[in-house]
């Protein structure tokens, strides 16, 4: 997780937290934010070091309409699933 926030446009950069409980193929927990500088909505291995680039947004609201409904969703079996489908889903949100 060091060298992901190594570059100064994401350590820097305001975050918009989408919860820490997300699960995926029944493993998590997963912490997902919003980094507003780079657009990228990723998601944190709480237990581990993995961090992985679920999506891409340039604008906060726009985000926010497409996971409507996201804290229902966390916490099931493959909720990081479900958010990587509202972003492919969406034409200004594109997988990273």
């Amino acid at each position: 997780m060091r060298e992901f926030y190594d570059d100064p446009d994401r350590a820097e950069s305001p975050e918009v937290d989408f919860g820490s409980a997300w699960r995926t193929q029944g493993r998590g927990p997963w912490k997902v934010v919003w980094l507003e500088w780079t657009g990228e909505l990723v998601a944190f291995d709480v237990a581990g070091d993995e961090v992985v680039v679920v999506g891409y947004a340039e604008d906060r609201d726009e985000l926010v309409a497409t996971l409507a409904g996201w804290a229902a969703h966390m916490g099931d079996e493959n909720g990081l699933a479900w958010l990587v489908e509202r972003c492919d889903n969406e034409p200004d949100v594109d997988e990273g």
